[in-house]
């Protein structure tokens, strides 16, 4: 009789395992990235990173562990292509117990990431052959975001002392964008110093938008400032790049900086009469 009402609660606990069973990733943040059609949930990362990802077990199963007719759960990890499952320490094979994994993603583009729950029976138990339902998770692998210049360098001139003056830049990836840049100032004399930090701190873009976007940086270049201004990029980041833990690389930002320079604006004086000697 009590084989016979274990197998009875393991045949409940599988019917309740395949209605309960869940996987569950980092969230991505608000935006347009969606789950494709049929699905309802979804990932996205930037390609490079190494993310983590988990199962819960599921209830019944624990409390028949408990019981001692199964021993603890095994997990079937799978990741079909473009990347490399690993435990959730980043290095090595997961164990057959693991609830909790990374993955580097090496491939753009839609990947999945799978699992599904392996009850173990405890020596002495019928072997557990109810098949649990695979749980599958949808991920966006995504370049790296960039920027570069949106206008000619050198900028200015004459006359821009004591304006504001646009530094025009595209991006591309997946906003907020942060942008860590600083501006570098040159006396006509030679003294250098640096009005704009932004290389700890970024500026900020205010959307949350995917693909491209043409904005201005801006300058209030003060009156009788001559000379130039250097606007060097350090760093560019999205909101999927920087929960991916990714940096920017050199080919992500400007190869050469933007200049842009500042002179008085010449006057010419009157003409005079030169009297006749």
């Amino acid at each position: 009789m009590k084989i016979i009402n274990v197998i009875r609660t393991i045949a409940i606990a599988t019917t309740s395992f395949l209605l309960c069973g869940s996987l569950s990733a980092q969230v991505t943040g608000t935006g347009p990235l969606v789950a494709p059609a049929g699905n309802d949930v979804s990932d996205s990362v930037t390609i490079g990173s190494t993310m983590p990802y988990q199962v819960t077990g599921d209830i019944t199963m624990h409390d028949l562990i408990s019981q001692g007719a199964l021993t603890a759960s095994h997990f079937t990890w799978t990741v079909p292509t473009g990347g490399t499952l690993h435990n959730s320490l980043g290095i090595g094979a997961p164990l057959a117990t693991d609830t909790s994994v990374s993955v580097n993603w090496t491939a753009l583009g839609a990947q999945t990431v799978t699992t599904t729950e392996v009850p173990q029976a405890a020596l002495g138990h019928p072997a557990f052959t109810c098949v649990a339902n695979t749980q599958t998770l949808n991920v966006t692998v995504l370049t790296r975001p960039t920027i570069v210049w949106n206008g000619v360098s050198p900028a200015g001139g004459c006359g821009v002392a004591g304006t504001t003056v646009n530094i025009p830049i595209t991006l591309n990836g997946t906003g907020q964008f942060q942008i860590y840049y600083k501006i570098q100032y040159e006396t006509l004399a030679g003294v250098i110093s640096t009005p704009v930090d932004n290389s700890v701190t970024p500026f900020t873009t205010g959307t949350y938008q995917n693909g491209t976007q043409n904005i201005n940086l801006t300058y209030a270049i003060p009156a009788g400032n001559y000379g130039t201004y250097t606007v060097m990029v350090n760093q560019i980041a999205d909101r999927i790049s920087t929960k991916s833990g990714i940096l920017s690389q050199a080919t992500d930002i400007p190869a050469a900086n933007y200049v842009i320079y500042s002179y008085p604006t010449p006057v010419t004086s009157p003409i005079t009469h030169i009297k006749n000697l």
